[in-house]
């Protein structure tokens, strides 16, 4: 009864697996830890290492997970090259080892969803073996011919070479499909001509040793056995065409010094595919210096490695791989300059996945990147290269202090980190960018569950002179979780005063960036080393303290304008010729580190004079309805500073401003010469303001009669209503709009 267990995946099919001949068993579909069996004979396969996510209902290549028949199919499922059971135990066969038609044996298919990226080269289609099928007897004629299309079946090479290390023979072999050859060292001692294709059927080998410029292809489950510091190959052939190595399974078990491949090749081109390595003491694959040109890893699985999992100074491009290892995932240890990339792979690392010098330029594109302890990134030089993330999910998983950081003494001349989601678990450290000297651009990311006395992102120079960062951070989501631990922050740009002249300069736009409650800790803070820093368009949500703080000396155009505030106070410590316009700041309780909605103040650490002086706060809207203690409207410490042109609104109590540490009445305050264009709404005039403050919306009625025209700053585009300011899964889409003639006040344009 086939039709038991049908799927409706097969129902619209005009051919699936049951069109070719009698079908023993066919496995599509996955419950649990098994692989279902649909032929209606309930031979279900287990998968074991299961690490396939809820939704990976097929065999993904980027997987650890091996399959195996169970026990009590032995016997009962064909397996006439021993491809299932070795002497009725099962193999566990890694989903690299499942070829289109194992052996070409014509018995066992397997049938695989090839990959497609997008635009940017990241994966929507993830590559996969969706369906394998063995039938009573080996298809023939037409069903074969059939067959081979529906499986996508390589065609045979017919000047092929054949190893069968299970019933070959080097005495009387002639190395056909009919007659193979049992030995890898037969095939390497022969002449043959350069880049031929050798074919490896199903058996287990010892290590070898190549050094024969052949192109190798393992067409069912071949493993190579470790001995003790052994290469489980050891590639060493002549020549200058590009080569491949396809399909092993080599378990080097741990044993001291092994490595899974060595390539001390001098070849042109090296490219290793559907590998699956484990147990690597050193590396699971190691490019020397002096050896490959340009070495490709292809839809391997290199995973439990001690050291390394790949060890390579050469250009390196690694796809759709799996990467876990110990120590590094990914390591380049000299000066010379080249590029490694690495585009939809799963890179996972118990500490550090990635070790390079400085000069390394690495691209990596989709796929995830994730380790649980120290630092994302180390290098032992300082001289420059590039790290560039694109599409990728990085993720911390540790449980100490640490997060996404680039550790000192790198000085890499260029980080971008665009269009990734970032997670850093709660009371986990920062997401942290230091010492670099060069651009930081974070553009449309999502990054949330940062938490702890740490940051959401954090970026500054540390111990040397002479180096500077041009930011760009824009269109993210980033997200702090901590609700308990004072300190900490959604964004920090810059460092503490030291005795080295570093500055940032640069923009922070278009980003929504939340804090979750905790009314103590910093939200967002542009620190002393900043030479220009551009902060607009931003949507803040929760963070208690926001702003420049500087120690004093003379900033170029520190610019805050047409910011949406919502319980994030505004601050200026410290700092010289600071521009704050347009900006609407809401707060609903009292926040016991400001206790006021605008600060100009000084700042306590000593410089050339630690007051705010020269700054300028034109066209905002502030609104205070704590229902708690009271808020000062502004805190104002030096009297060089001009505020007017402002809306204030304060529910419960009457407007005070705080001047040199004395409160003032709003009258007062402007009898000062502060406020004189500045007005204080009635309740009925606040009512008629916003659209929807009760549900988040803070932009301006159409209908609203503005009491006061803003002073005409230049600045001219703000926020538009239909804005939408994203959440976990989705970035901001902040749409701009002019002033009109009649400039208005506040982040929104009317």
């Amino acid at each position: 009864m086939i039709g038991i267990g049908i799927s409706p995946f097969f129902k619209a099919k005009s051919a699936n697996g049951f069109s070719f001949g009698a079908v023993t068993q066919y496995l599509h579909g996955v419950v649990g830890n098994e692989m279902i069996d649909i032929s209606g004979n309930g031979y279900n396969a287990d998968i074991i290492n299961n690490d396939l996510s809820a939704s990976e209902l097929f065999l993904p290549y980027k997987s650890k997970a091996l399959i195996a028949q169970k026990v009590a199919n032995f016997g009962l499922i064909p397996d006439p090259n021993n491809f299932w059971f070795t002497a009725g135990v099962p193999n566990q066969i890694p989903v690299t080892s499942l070829f289109q038609n194992v052996d070409y044996l014509n018995r066992t298919f397997c049938k695989h969803d090839l990959q497609t990226v997008d635009i940017d080269g990241i994966e929507v289609t993830i590559p996969a073996v969706v369906e394998i099928v063995t039938y009573a007897s080996a298809l023939t004629g037409a069903s074969l011919v059939s067959a081979n299309s529906y499986f996508g079946v390589p065609a045979i090479d017919t000047n092929a070479k054949w190893i069968d290390p299970v019933n070959g023979n080097d005495t009387t072999g002639t190395g056909t499909q009919a007659a193979p050859y049992k030995l890898h060292s037969k095939v390497n001692g022969l002449t043959l001509t350069e880049g031929i294709l050798v074919y490896v059927k199903t058996g287990s080998i010892a290590p070898i040793a190549w050094n024969k410029n052949y192109q190798i292809k393992t067409i069912g489950f071949t493993k190579i056995l470790s001995s003790v510091g052994a290469r489980g190959i050891d590639y060493d052939p002549a020549g200058t065409l590009a080569q491949e190595i396809n399909g092993y399974r080599i378990d080097m078990a741990n044993v001291a010094s092994s490595v899974g491949i060595n390539c001390n090749s001098t070849v042109h081109s090296l490219t290793l595919k559907k590998l699956s390595i484990v147990r690597a003491a050193v590396a699971g694959i190691q490019s020397v210096p002096f050896s490959t040109t340009l070495l490709n890893v292809e839809d391997c699985v290199i995973d439990n490695t001690n050291q390394y999992a790949v060890y390579s100074n050469k250009y390196t491009n690694i796809n759709n791989s799996l990467l876990n290892s110990s120590q590094f995932c990914i390591y380049k240890d000299n000066a010379s300059s080249t590029t490694i990339n690495v585009n939809n792979s799963k890179v996972i690392n118990s500490s550090t996945p990635l070790r390079l010098y400085s000069s390394v330029i690495f691209n990596m594109v989709g796929g995830l990147l994730q380790w649980a302890s120290n630092a994302m990134i180390s290098s032992n030089a300082s001289s420059g290269g590039e790290r560039n993330f694109n599409g990728v999910n990085i993720k911390y998983t540790g449980v100490t202090v640490g997060g996404f950081i680039i550790t000192e003494n790198q000085a890499v001349t260029k980080l971008d980190i665009r269009n990734s989601v970032l997670e850093c678990p709660n009371l986990v450290g920062a997401i942290g960018v230091y010492d670099i000297n060069g651009t930081f651009n974070f553009i449309n990311n999502i990054a949330y569950k940062v938490g702890g006395a740490g940051f959401g992102v954090f970026v500054y120079e540390k111990n040397y002179a002479g180096r500077s960062v041009v930011v760009n951070i824009s269109n993210n989501v980033i997200r702090n979780d901590d609700t308990a631990i004072g300190g900490s922050s959604v964004m920090t740009i810059g460092q503490d005063p030291h005795p080295y002249p570093n500055k940032v300069t640069g923009v922070v736009e278009k980003n929504h960036l939340i804090h979750m409650n905790d009314t103590t800790a910093h939200g967002f803070i542009v620190l002393y080393e900043n030479a220009g820093v551009t902060v607009k368009l931003n949507k803040f949500n929760g963070l208690p303290v926001n702003g420049f703080k500087c120690n004093g000396e003379s900033y170029i155009l520190n610019v805050w304008k047409y910011n949406l505030m919502l319980n994030s106070p505004l601050l200026a410590k410290g700092v010289h010729d600071g521009y704050y316009y347009n900006n609407t700041i809401v707060i609903n309780q009292y926040m016991a580190d400001s206790a006021h909605l605008i600060s100009i103040g000084n700042n306590a650490v000593p410089g050339p004079t630690s007051d705010s002086i020269n700054c300028k706060v034109l066209n905002h809207i502030v609104v205070y309805t704590g229902t708690g203690s009271d808020m000062n409207m502004v805190r104002l410490d030096h009297t060089t500073n001009q505020i007017d042109y402002n809306i204030y609104y304060n529910k419960y109590f009457p407007c005070t401003f705080l001047y040199l540490g004395v409160a003032k009445t709003f009258a007062q305050w402007q009898a000062l010469g502060f406020d004189t264009h500045s007005v204080v709404l009635t309740d009925a005039q606040y009512e008629a303001m916003f659209n929807d403050p009760d549900n988040g919306d803070y932009s301006i009625k159409t209908s609203f009669s503005w009491p006061i025209t803003g002073f005409n700053t230049g600045k001219t585009t703000g926020i538009d209503a239909a804005t939408t300011w994203g959440d976990d899964t989705v970035t901001p889409n902040v749409i701009t709009k002019e002033q009109p003639a009649n400039y208005n006040i506040g982040a929104y344009i009317q």
